[in-house]
């Protein structure tokens, strides 16, 4: 369920000819035409030889142009996510980049299937589109009001995001939300639900505001910030971008309420050079929290959010560390030659494994794991040695730690691993 614009532009045929040409003046000109620094630093502009997306705000989709088999150019943008504010917003921006770059966006045609869902781009009523926002906004609460697991659902979220395994409410852009607050949107009027709606949509109003700042700083701590001193550039920048957001917002209103105690953590990390300790279990940001994250595969497991995480062997590792402990995954499928589901317990060879090995077995899991100490480079490590199958599919996870205290959870993180099975 969403909203937003679909919109198609007719090329000349010196265009056509240089299309590579064309994307790179869009992306160009996108980044032109934000001249707030703030604001500046918020987008994200990509562009290659087929297309370009533009991320103008954390808390939405990308803006993507693409050619179509026809030879004309698509634009294509969800816009609910963030709000009103941002949709209102990005036609006008996206009507500037056509200007600029000598073409025209066809907003309605006989099929009805390219413009703007809305009508936002013909009428130009922004207290309309803002009704449209909030009914859709209803329509989603009401549909999920009466679900019994409210910790398996994120609204808005980014594909891929992992999830908090705790249960503290479903995810939003915006913070944890309860079955309480399903059931009152679900049940208000829109007089009502505007009075709530900068709470909920990032971009509520057309101005970039004093609650567009404060919400654009909470969005990169609830959905961006991972909590820990950031050991990149590109982490640092993040950091004081969310602090620049906030101090923006109290320099427009110096009354506003900001979350002070996560601005006083965001100052203490990205102002930190030592040894990072893990960030307080409650409060603003997801990944201060235990979380499922995704592996090849369409394996998951389950580690602490704020734990440092790369790829590395051109992708096919996930690598996560933190102070003492590291983990790597990888995963493979395999098929037999006859076509043969192979069990998981053949693809872990469970026969030829040691009568000291740990040992699991749930469901369609099925899985052993080593423990041994070792010295390397003069300091005393554990490693475990792990597998993890489903029929067809297995994970191979090694996990060190420094601490013997930590044995425990080392079990526990394998045997989390778990495979969504086709």
């Amino acid at each position: 369920m969403g909203l937003g614009f679909f919109v198609r532009a007719e090329l000349t045929n010196a265009q056509r000819a240089k299309t590579q040409k064309l994307l790179s003046e869009i992306a160009s000109t996108a980044g032109k035409l934000i001249t707030d620094p703030i604001f500046k630093r918020l987008i994200t502009i990509r562009h290659g030889n087929t297309g370009a997306a533009i991320s103008l705000h954390p808390a939405e989709e990308d803006i993507e142009f693409y050619l179509d088999k026809g030879g004309s150019l698509i634009c294509s943008a969800k816009t609910s996510n963030a709000g009103p504010g941002y949709h209102a917003f990005a036609i006008d921006y996206v009507d500037s980049i056509a200007a600029k770059c000598g073409f025209r966006w066809l907003w309605n045609d006989a099929t009805g299937k390219i413009g703007d869902e809305t009508d936002f781009h013909e009428l130009r009523d922004f207290s309309k589109l803002q009704d449209e926002m909030l009914r859709l906004w209803q329509a989603i609460a009401s549909k999920f009001k009466d679900e019994e697991n409210y910790s398996e659902i994120m609204l808005g979220m980014p594909l891929g995001y992992p999830l908090v395994v705790q249960e503290f409410g479903a995810m939003t852009q915006m913070g944890f939300r309860t079955q309480k607050w399903f059931t009152e949107v679900a049940n208000s009027n829109l007089a009502a639900l505007r009075q709530q709606a900068a709470d909920h949509f990032p971009w509520w109003e057309r101005e970039l505001n004093t609650t567009f700042w404060k919400n654009a700083g909470l969005v990169l701590a609830w959905t961006k910030i991972p909590w820990h001193i950031p050991d990149s550039e590109e982490e640092r920048e993040l950091f004081q971008l969310a602090l620049d957001c906030f101090a923006r917002a109290r320099t427009l209103d110096p009354s506003c309420k900001l979350p002070e105690l996560a601005i006083k953590e965001l100052e203490s990390l990205a102002g930190s050079l030592g040894r990072s300790e893990p960030p307080k279990r409650e409060g603003i940001g997801y990944y201060r929290y235990p979380m499922c994250f995704n592996l090849s595969g369409k394996w998951k497991i389950d580690l602490p959010g704020y734990y440092y995480h790369e790829l590395q062997d051109e992708g096919r590792t996930e690598a996560f560390s933190f102070e003492g402990r590291a983990l790597w995954a990888s995963s493979l499928r395999v098929q037999s030659k006859d076509g043969r589901t192979k069990s998981a317990a053949e693809m872990v060879k469970m026969s030829e494994v040691s009568e000291s090995a740990l040992r699991f077995e749930e469901g369609m899991r099925c899985g052993w794991a080593m423990i041994e100490a070792l010295t390397e480079e003069g300091q005393k490590i554990f490693r475990l040695t792990g597998r993890m199958a489903v029929p067809n599919t297995l994970c191979i996870v090694t996990i060190e730690f420094v601490e013997p205290a930590d044995r425990d959870w080392a079990i526990r993180t394998w045997q989390s691993l778990r495979c969504t099975v086709d």
